[in-house]
């Protein structure tokens, strides 16, 4: 792991009375030290330790950095890029160089074990890699989630007078409504931030240094180290900005393993999704209160490039809807059960809310309670999804209830073109307004849907009565029909309500 002067500064022994001169690096460019002899040529980015009696004539290299044993440091021999970390007292060189190289030594041993915690496999758990920056940097660190609620928390805990990294319970502390709103206004600004940064939310007491987490290329929560009433010392910010690197990843895995981990109540709706008939403790564990009802829903990525991957799309519907949604992955989808209540419209608009910040569309089935026809159920979903490209733009989720027409009429045709199942009659009607130029269809469409209205339908399409009148003749004449007759309207309703289908999708 590399450092800065400024971090040795930090560790090396107060009693040395160390100071810096030059333009110290703000970054973490140090590999560990080497003794300088005269005559050594200088590398760059690189660290040598020095008497000040051998300190160099010139120096020919720029960013070079150098610990110096000595009261005396010639300024005229330094140039722009050079940074020296100055010790006073005129201490062994050898003392020195032995002593950063166990700060080096401490700073590795702790970046490998946030490696080897990174890397473990069945037994990952993003608490190790917090607890090691607790006891790293003495600051409490918080994890939030994409709701911005606080998941994790770590510190230091005294016991019997010994203090230890441990993993605690975040309290809610009691704030009034308008410091609330504020925070909520505050966070939902700072999300879209990329890089570290100091909250703008902070009192006497705190100052919060935070990372977002864009994992899959979204905002899925924050890390944040808290300062209590000390504030943080410049240093620090360069290891924690090490430390949140690791966490990035961390996080990405930890999402993802709770990805994989099904409940008992995903696995058994699952069997019941692939065929299998539900058992007694299946209607039991899926059992309806009051007032409530289930609909089966399906969900899709719009854009595979930016939409985050379906498990952990399941993963967090069933976290953010707890008892409500029961989401899986099924055929590359993600499929499911939503409990609807009382505040149905409240959920569809935050199931909604969650589809459009994901990237994903979604269907929606009849609400239901019999089980035993849940593929019905499941089919009416998956055929609302399908049809998303044709929504009116405005919602990334939809309900079948709003499409039972348009799938009656899809499906009325059987295997046959539609236009197989018009009657001559029909036929010629639409070939003498194709012939003639006329819209005896439309005029037939508004006449149906007006349930026969002579008034209402002149004033539809914008004509007199009288005339209307004569276009009626003329169309009941191409039809050889008065259309008295229910069937026949209904017949000639459907194919009309097919034919608009037909030329809105072809729009």
């Amino acid at each position: 792991m590399k450092l800065n002067l400024k971090i040795l500064q930090k560790a090396l022994s107060a009693n040395w009375h160390c100071r810096l001169l030059g333009g110290e690096s703000m970054s973490l460019l140090l590999g560990r030290p080497r003794l300088y002899a005269p005559g050594v040529a200088f590398e760059e980015n690189a660290l040598y330790i020095v008497r000040s009696e051998d300190f160099p004539v010139s120096i020919d290299k720029r960013n070079v950095s150098l610990v110096s044993i000595g009261s005396q440091v010639p300024r005229e021999r330094m140039n722009g890029g050079t940074s020296v970390l100055q010790i006073v007292e005129n201490t062994d060189i050898i003392e020195v160089f032995n002593a950063v190289q166990q700060i080096f030594d401490l700073y590795e041993t702790w970046d490998l074990r946030l490696r080897d915690e990174l890397e473990r496999t069945d037994d990952f758990d993003i608490r190790n890699l917090l607890l090691l920056g607790v006891e790293r940097f003495q600051h409490r660190i918080l994890i939030s989630d994409h709701r911005m609620h606080v998941v994790l928390s770590a510190g230091m805990v005294a016991c019997d007078g010994v203090s230890s990294p441990q993993i605690t319970q975040e309290t809610e502390s009691a704030i009034d409504i308008e410091q609330s709103e504020r925070i909520r206004r505050v966070c939902n600004m700072e999300r879209k931030i990329t890089t570290p940064y100091v909250s703008s939310i902070m009192s006497e007491k705190f100052l919060y240094y935070c990372n977002n987490l864009h994992t899959f290329g979204h905002y899925t929560g924050c890390v944040t180290i808290v300062s209590e009433e000390k504030g943080f010392e410049d240093y620090e910010y360069l290891l924690f900005d090490h430390f949140f690197k690791y966490m990035e990843k961390a996080y990405a895995k930890h999402l993802q393993t709770l990805s994989q981990t099904e409940s008992e109540d995903v696995q058994a709706l699952r069997q019941i999704f692939q065929g299998n008939r539900p058992t007694e403790k299946d209607r039991e564990r899926f059992g309806l209160g009051a007032e409530q009802r289930w609909r089966c829903f399906q969900m899709r990525p719009i854009s595979q490039h930016h939409a985050l991957p379906q498990d952990y799309m399941c993963a967090m519907l069933n976290d953010q809807f707890p008892g409500k949604v029961y989401a899986m992955t099924y055929k590359e989808l993600v499929v499911g059960m939503v409990r609807q209540e009382e505040s149905a419209d409240k959920t569809f608009r935050h199931m909604d809310e969650v589809l459009k910040r994901m990237d994903y569309c979604g269907g929606m089935s009849h609400s239901f309670a019999d089980f035993d026809r849940i593929r019905d159920y499941q089919i009416q979903a998956s055929w609302v999804m399908e049809r998303f490209a044709v929504a009116d733009g405005k919602h990334n989720l939809d309900i079948f209830d709003n499409h039972v027409l348009d799938y009656m009429l899809a499906s009325c045709s059987g295997e046959m073109a539609m236009k197989s199942l018009y009657t001559d009659r029909l036929l010629s009607v639409m070939e003498y307004d194709s012939a003639k130029h006329t819209d005896y269809i439309q005029t037939l469409n508004v006449f149906l849907k007006n349930e026969m209205s002579i008034s209402q339908t002149a004033t539809d399409l914008f004509i007199h009565r009288n005339s209307l009148i004569k276009r009626l003749e003329k169309l009941k004449q191409l039809l050889n029909s008065d259309l008295d007759n229910p069937d026949e309207r209904l017949y000639l309703r459907l194919c009309l309500a097919k034919m608009n289908t037909k030329q809105s999708n072809m729009q």
